[in-house]
């Protein structure tokens, strides 16, 4: 009876450890080198105040992969973006919240609403430099870039009191060609200007269906159909 018990037990433990320590092996052997490479610095604690809205793309981190400039792709990893000061946030193997310390190229999230990619690396415009984080809503000849500014303010509601720092956000779009970036023009008549060659295709598709300059989808479709176009 004491020899079923013990193989039984032994079968137990074999099928565990074949199904659970290969991949919490590469987990681990993963965030090892992600640590090196990325010479993730522990995140400073906030500071004494009291916060309304929020500087991240997400205030709960999300699974996603990072890519180093110039370098490997690292997956598997828990994620936040501070839109505010362009640095990526993860999760150590010890649940600690680190400050990836490198230059990063790319991270991809999957979020509740699909697979959403973030670059870095384009051209100076309107304050921004090569460090500052755009969400890639089309990508092709002519790409369609989403960049969220945050500023923020700080009051103190009464003497002696927390201080609140509030949040804010402005959403603006771009288009990038490589790694140039510039602004959507004002009137969505002048939008297929960008793309030489395919005026007049992407004219019919603005008039037959009724594309709104200030709808992101609308522009989405739009990028997408002229990116396909040959």
């Amino acid at each position: 009876m004491k020899y079923v018990f013990f193989l039984f037990a032994f079968v137990i433990y074999s099928v565990d450890a074949n199904t659970q320590t290969p991949n919490t092996a590469t987990a681990r052997v993963e965030m090892d080198r992600f640590m090196v490479d990325a010479n993730g610095r522990l995140l400073k604690p906030p500071a004494d105040y009291n916060e309304e809205g929020s500087p991240y793309y997400s205030k709960e981190f999300l699974p996603g992969s990072v890519t180093i400039l110039k370098g490997h792709t690292y997956h598997g990893l828990q994620l936040k973006i501070n839109f505010h000061s362009n640095e990526i946030i993860f999760l150590d193997q010890e649940g600690n919240e680190m400050v990836v310390a490198q230059p990063v190229e790319r991270v991809v999230l999957q979020t509740a609403n699909g697979i959403k990619t973030f670059r870095s690396g384009y051209g100076p415009i309107d304050n921004h430099d090569g460090n500052s984080f755009y969400e890639v809503l089309d990508s092709g000849s002519i790409s369609y870039l989403k960049y969220t500014e945050v500023s923020f303010s700080e009051r103190q509601p009464y003497p002696n009191a927390r201080f609140v720092r509030t949040y804010r956000d402005r959403v603006l779009y771009y288009a990038a060609k490589g790694t140039q970036l510039q602004k959507l023009p004002k009137n969505i008549e002048e939008i297929p200007a960008l793309f030489a060659g395919k005026e007049m295709k992407v004219a019919e598709l603005i008039k037959k269906d009724k594309l709104k300059l200030k709808k992101e989808n609308d522009m989405i479709q739009l990028f997408r159909y002229a990116n396909l176009l040959q």
